[in-house]
């Protein structure tokens, strides 16, 4: 039986707007696959990330996307419903937060943290503020820095980094990737265990160790690495080629 494929996309099937080389024929090769597709772009819904995938002229449904909005989402409502939350991210985030059971206000119980290219010291501040009395750190990812199709810019990650300066004895809990909590979903909506899996990325610290933490087998698109995937490919051309040896 043919592998059900978990695939990460900024950095393997885009830059920012601009597609992966391979891209088309990659995607046309996943007829006779069971995949979805993962994102730890906080920024984004799924049917923002189907939207630019049909702006390259491939197309994905957004119910085989889940970005990691949807992640937090889930790990609000199970843990924190009922509850409140001070936001630092994009308005989709805000969105996953309030759809999780969970109000938005300063004074919270909880501190959500995605990329916000908006964002301001106060913001910092009142986060640092509930953190100090103890609310937990709930943060979308901890990715240094994010890819556009022209620069590699700070990430979720460099404002993580602030806030645990400030507070280093927070609470932190890492809803994306590498985080189970991703690839859970990813797991229940293809009807697949672990083993079953092949996890598809460009980073040894998110996908491939996320990956590796679920029992999936791993394809690592980059360069020569030390961390052993199962696979390493150059591109999407030489990774749709290797599809039928998965």
């Amino acid at each position: 039986m043919k592998p059900a494929l978990i695939i990460d996309m900024d950095g393997v099937l885009y830059f920012g707007n601009r597609p992966a080389p391979g891209l088309t024929e990659f995607i046309a090769a996943l007829d006779d696959y069971r995949y979805c597709c993962l994102t730890n772009n906080s920024r984004v819904s799924a049917f923002d990330c189907a939207e630019r995938l049909a702006a390259m002229d491939v197309h994905v449904p957004a119910e085989r996307i889940i970005p990691v909005a949807d992640a937090v989402r889930a790990y609000l409502a199970d843990n924190h419903k009922g509850e409140t939350a001070y936001v630092i991210g994009s308005e989709r985030l805000r969105e996953a937060v309030a759809a999780a059971g969970v109000s938005i206000v300063d004074r919270a119980d909880v501190v959500v943290v995605g990329l916000d290219l908006d964002l301001r010291y106060e913001q910092l501040a009142t986060a640092t503020r509930a953190l100090r009395t103890g609310a937990p750190l709930i943060v979308a990812n901890r990715d240094p820095h994010f890819i556009t199709e022209d620069a590699v810019l700070p990430g979720t990650g460099a404002i993580v980094a602030a806030l645990v300066t400030a507070t280093p004895d927070a609470q932190i809990v890492n809803v994306g990737k590498p985080n189970p909590t991703m690839f859970a979903l990813a797991l229940n909506r293809l009807g697949v265990d672990g083993n079953e899996a092949v996890v598809v990325g460009d980073t040894v610290t998110s996908d491939i160790a996320g990956g590796k933490a679920i029992g999936a087998r791993t394809v690592l698109i980059s360069g020569a690495t030390s961390a052993e995937p199962d696979h390493v490919v150059s591109g999407l051309p030489e990774l749709t080629a290797l599809l039928p040896e998965l």
